[in-house]
């Protein structure tokens, strides 16, 4: 009796509200209260931070650091350094990111980043990660000022069990989901990359636009959203 009982109320178009952790409350105030609409209804919004991210400290330097360290990576490998090269000419001709001059945007964070190649994938063969969670001189990493928020979707035993009563079913993938979204101005200072094509350039930064994956609000705020 009790497993048709529950049944019955996953079935129920009215869901119970789901209990809030005060952090989680904030977060969801803090979204609801700077998310924005543009004239052609894409989302922008601003980065939940929970900490004043003007705490965080210098980033500059271990960003570039690793990075010379990605750039020798990708000398040693061609296949990976043309991939690298299209995803980030892609990046920025999509205007997901664009250069900045580091010394006007203050203060700001620099996102070490890397690539992971899989060539096995039938999809995306390069990865890039956005280390988020790089600590700078403060102790302080940008995932660490900012709130997780709370899971927004259903649990999977719903959705698998919704999933088994209609007749048709059908499944699509957003194409670059997170990057639908825009980060609203005041906030892309604390999403900065260092990065050039060839050896030969001056190391330049850009900032990113729009949520950016390994960020900590990413999945929150790409699903929350849609």
């Amino acid at each position: 009796m009790k497993v048709i009982e529950r049944f019955w109320q996953l079935d129920e178009p009215e869901k119970a509200n789901k209990n809030l952790s005060p952090s989680e409350e904030l977060c969801e105030s803090h979204f609801a209260t700077y998310m924005k609409r543009n004239q052609d209804g894409r989302f922008s919004v601003r980065l939940p931070f929970k900490q004043d991210p003007s705490l965080l400290g210098e980033s500059k330097h271990i960003a570039i650091n690793r990075f010379l360290a990605l750039e020798r990576r990708l000398d040693k490998d061609v296949i990976l350094k043309t991939q690298y090269v299209q995803f980030m000419n892609e990046y920025a001709d999509l205007g997901h990111m664009e250069r900045v001059d580091i010394n006007q945007v203050n203060p700001h964070y620099v996102i070490p980043h890397h690539g992971v190649l899989r060539p096995d994938s039938s999809t995306t063969k390069l990865r890039v990660v956005f280390d988020a969670s790089c600590k700078t001189s403060s102790g302080l990493s940008l995932n660490d000022t900012m709130f997780t928020g709370p899971t927004i979707q259903e649990e999977l035993f719903a959705i698998l069990l919704r999933f088994r009563c209609p007749r048709f079913d059908f499944c699509s993938d957003i194409q670059k989901m997170y990057r639908q979204i825009i980060i609203q101005p005041e906030d892309q200072r604390y999403q900065l990359i260092v990065w050039r094509s060839n050896n030969n350039e001056p190391l330049q930064f850009y900032r990113l636009k729009t949520v950016t994956y390994e960020t900590r609000s990413a999945p929150y705020l790409a699903t929350t959203c849609l």
